[in-house]
């Protein structure tokens, strides 16, 4: 599963490509939102932060995938950033610098005020908000689709892509047992089930 787990997950990186193939083409942002990608790279900068050998034991293949994540996630947001306008620009900096300042604030704590024994949990605590919060980052474009009754917006391959590693980290939760893993990933599995049936119904 550990190996399903991660080609799920790289291909769920590669999955906005054809998102923004169609911006760099349209030299356009048109209505797609950058934030499932900036709560992304928090995420995976929270996870291997969390993987690293002096906070978890054996995370070296988490930290790689996470690793990977963060360069893929920041390119699309340095592609949304050169094709947004002014305003958006302005959003999205905004964006980045309040994820250097959270990912900054969580080594000072896990480093200079917690305890070896304590750093594990959390570490892993703040992973699993993060990934819970990278997951409901598209819950707006839910709404659009809605409101709207048009998936123009909400990429289907990364729809899938999610939904296919979601349930696979789920299930390896579930053997291990990582409760982390279990809520984090399970929480993805159902949003994205949620975004399928959208595309279904619209």
């Amino acid at each position: 599963f550990v190996s399903t787990g991660n080609i799920t997950t790289i291909l769920s990186s590669l999955a906005p490509i054809p998102t923004f193939y169609r911006i760099y083409k349209r030299k356009d942002t048109e209505n797609f939102s950058v934030l499932p990608y900036i709560t992304t790279i928090l995420c995976n900068l929270f996870w291997a932060w969390y993987a690293l050998p002096f906070i978890t034991s054996q995370n070296l293949l988490l930290f790689i995938i996470s690793a990977i994540q963060v360069v893929l996630q920041s390119i699309y947001v340095i592609m949304f950033f050169i094709y947004a306008p002014p305003e958006r620009k302005s959003r999205t900096t905004v964006m980045v610098v309040t994820t250097v300042i959270l990912f900054a604030m969580d080594i000072i704590i896990t480093m200079a005020f917690l305890r070896q024994s304590k750093r594990e949990t959390f570490a892993g605590v703040i992973a699993t908000i993060s990934s819970i919060l990278a997951y409901a980052a598209p819950l707006s474009i839910m709404g659009l689709v809605i409101r709207t009754r048009s998936v123009e917006y909400m990429p289907f391959l990364l729809s899938l892509a999610i939904f296919c590693s979601g349930f696979t980290w789920t299930v390896y939760g579930i053997l291990g047992p990582d409760i982390f893993v279990i809520i984090s990933d399970g929480l993805g599995f159902l949003l994205s089930t949620l975004q399928l049936i959208l595309y279904a119904v619209y």
